[in-house]
């Protein structure tokens, strides 16, 4: 009788086709994949209303959506280190232009190919190049920037290929990145449905995005839209190519052992907040998709909790069956959710920008999902590093700085809510102070301080710096509480109104202090390095 029990429940499971599979099996594959720059709230399965996603929504119908996962700084390096290793920005020390993750903290390639798997990885340079540590524990890796459009389509061409010499059952941890999603927006031909040239655009890259955001390059009647549809073309053509790589696992008999995880390492600014491309922190840039798409899954699912991409690797390890206890993690495994349970409120997550200090803190509670923002700009022992051409949104009426620089003469400009507003000569070791009157009844000013032909003098985790300020009075800090599932875009700050839950949620922010795990080391760029970041937008 139990062999005919057994008999009857593995007939069942090929009558369901390809997406029904025994539980009990441990899949003998994994596949992540990064899709870069790709806000979740772009895809049919998150709600956007045009048709930029058609295979992953089927495939999102049919695996597990993880509704509200958030990454730990909007920028592709960090980022990336952070699904890498499971560690805050601030715990593996990994930041632009030129950290390299230290060598005593281990990365998931590492541990699955010290499990017996056999390790790949495909990604288009930039800052997921081998050279800050993406390369290790990869039997093969490759980071060739191929250019765009269709730099997709040849990333994941090159990931078929080397499926395509695996062996019957061999174990395996594929990576795959691409960037056809990010800026400079050049779709593929075919796939720009845009009617018409925008009158006086200019192109849409890093460079004069980032001049847009500063208030320097003025934003076209209609080029708004222009960009939008052109950043949509790229999530379109993408899709296409996510869909012929999957065919190409069903194909080689692979997809029905394989767990497949697509995610993005940060979204997309278009005005929302008054800037463009990913230098803030609000949801737009921190809300990313997570689609897991595991082995013995019998159903689609749809998991509203809060989760980071920190539980990304953590996740992977238990479903292979790999002991990660002996790993300092600090994500936590999502496959009780994957199962069905698990917390449905009390989750936090946090996240951090590239500014002096920018931190936020995401909490899902009974009532709804919150975001609270905290921007303060500290003092380092009497300095301030602020890097060339860098914003502040200051929401004091009247503001007074005085100006410090040291190693050679600097010009600097004061520019407020995109007007001139001063040029000073900083001559070595002196000081200017700057008294801006600014308008009671704006809440945020934006203040743009910019240093010409700065040459750095220090790094840090903010960037490079070459002047500081010294800040008078009262520290600088901006508050902000948005709910999220009742306001996806961060619209309306709630922090007024809602006082006692924002300095409940500021508590909880400052009470979580990140230590380094290892010091990371610093790697200087090759000029080609330096090209391919400027080409990228990354670097001016």
């Amino acid at each position: 009788m139990k062999k005919l029990v057994a008999a009857f429940v593995v007939l069942v499971s090929l009558a369901a086709g390809g997406w029904l599979y025994l539980e009990s099996k441990r899949p003998t594959g994994f596949v992540l994949i990064s899709i870069d720059t790709l806000r979740a709230d772009h895809l049919g399965a998150y709600g956007y209303p045009l048709d930029t996603s058609p295979f992953f929504d089927e495939l999102a119908a049919r695996g597990t959506l993880f509704e509200n996962a958030i990454v730990q700084l909007p920028g592709t390096l960090p980022s990336h280190m952070s699904i890498f290793t499971s560690l805050y920005p601030a715990e593996h020390g990994v930041y632009p232009p030129d950290s390299v993750l230290s060598p005593d903290i281990p990365t998931l390639p590492e541990i699955f190919r010290s499990a017996g798997y056999r390790t790949a990885g495909f990604t288009e340079g930039g800052y997921v190049a081998g050279r800050y540590g993406f390369a290790r524990g990869f039997d093969t890796f490759r980071d060739e920037n191929t250019g765009k459009p269709g730099a997709a389509g040849r990333t994941f061409a090159l990931a078929k290929e080397w499926v395509s010499a695996l062996e019957p059952g061999e174990k395996f941890f594929l990576f795959i990145h691409t960037y056809e999603v990010h800026d400079p927006y050049m779709p593929m031909e075919g796939y720009n449905s845009w009617p018409g040239p925008v009158p006086d655009v200019w192109e849409p890259n890093g460079a004069n995005l980032t001049a847009a955001s500063l208030g320097r390059l003025p934003v076209p009647s209609g080029a708004l839209e222009y960009f939008v549809a052109l950043y949509d073309a790229g999530i379109r053509y993408v899709d296409d190519e996510l869909r012929a790589f999957m065919e190409h696992l069903w194909a080689a008999r692979l997809a029905r052992d394989t767990t497949v995880v697509i995610t993005s390492d940060h979204g997309e600014e278009f005005l929302e907040h008054g800037s463009f491309v990913h230098r803030q922190i609000y949801n737009e840039t921190l809300h990313v998709p997570l689609l897991v798409r595991r082995l013995g899954q019998r159903r689609g699912g749809r998991v509203s909790d809060l989760v980071q991409s920190i539980d990304i690797a953590p996740t992977l390890l238990e479903l292979a069956g790999i002991e990660a206890k002996d790993y300092a993690l600090s994500g936590r495994s999502l496959t009780d959710l994957l199962a069905g349970s698990g917390r449905k409120s009390g989750a936090q997550a946090f996240a951090e920008g590239l500014g002096p200090s920018e931190r936020t803190v995401y909490r899902q509670t009974e009532d709804g999902l919150y975001q609270f923002l905290l921007t303060r700009f500290e003092p380092r022992g009497g300095r301030v590093a602020v890097r060339t051409g860098i914003v502040f949104d200051w929401p004091e009426a009247r503001l007074e700085l005085q100006a410090a620089a040291s190693g050679s003469a600097r010009d600097l400009s004061v520019r407020v809510n995109g007007q001139e507003r001063g040029r000073y000569r900083l001559e070595p070791d002196s000081s200017v102070p700057l008294v801006l009157d600014l308008a009671p009844e704006v809440r945020h000013h934006r203040v743009e301080l910019a240093v010409d032909d700065c040459e750095p003098l220090e790094h840090d985790a903010s960037g490079r710096s070459c002047v500081g300020f010294f800040l008078e009075g009262l520290v600088p800090e901006r508050r902000e509480l948005y709910r999220l599932d009742r306001d996806p875009l961060a619209a309306t700050d709630l922090s007024a109104a809602l006082g006692a839950l924002s300095r409940d949620l500021e508590v909880a922010l400052e009470g979580y202090q990140w230590q380094m795990k290892a010091k990371a080391t610093r790697e200087e760029l090759t000029d080609d390095e330096v090209e391919q970041l400027k080409a990228l937008g990354y670097l001016q």
